[in-house]
């Protein structure tokens, strides 16, 4: 009359892919720890690595992200529009003002070499 329970099945089904090494298993809420959409993930039952985009299963570890491309597409940028573009350059400048900075400092040494030239 011994007492045996079965255990239920383990929970920690995935693996993924991590600085080049396999790692896991974990659980899915573990997950959302490290990794991103394009991480390559497996289970039991998958016939390859694939990345956690497009699983379904872990949409659910990237509904609070913003949507994201994966790495091996290339960004669209939209054109600038006539009727906004000195308040877009000045939002840029805003976004990034280091750019700028370095940009004009590039412009005023070339603008002083060239003056120096002139006037040896």
């Amino acid at each position: 009359m011994g007492n045996t329970k079965s255990s239920p099945p383990s929970d920690r089904e995935w693996y993924v892919i991590l600085d080049h090494n396999q790692a896991g298993p974990f659980r899915l809420l573990e997950l959302k720890k490290f990794i991103t959409p394009d991480t390559l993930v497996w289970k039991k039952g998958f016939s390859e690595w694939t990345p956690a985009r497009h699983v379904p299963e872990l949409n659910i570890l990237f509904e609070d992200e913003p949507e994201s491309k994966p790495l091996h597409e290339k960004p669209t940028l939209a054109p600038l529009k006539e009727e906004l573009g000195s308040e877009q350059v000045t939002v840029i400048m805003q976004q990034d003002p280091y750019q700028f900075i370095l940009w004009l400092i590039v412009f005023l040494l070339i603008i002083s070499y060239t003056f120096y030239l002139l006037n040896r």
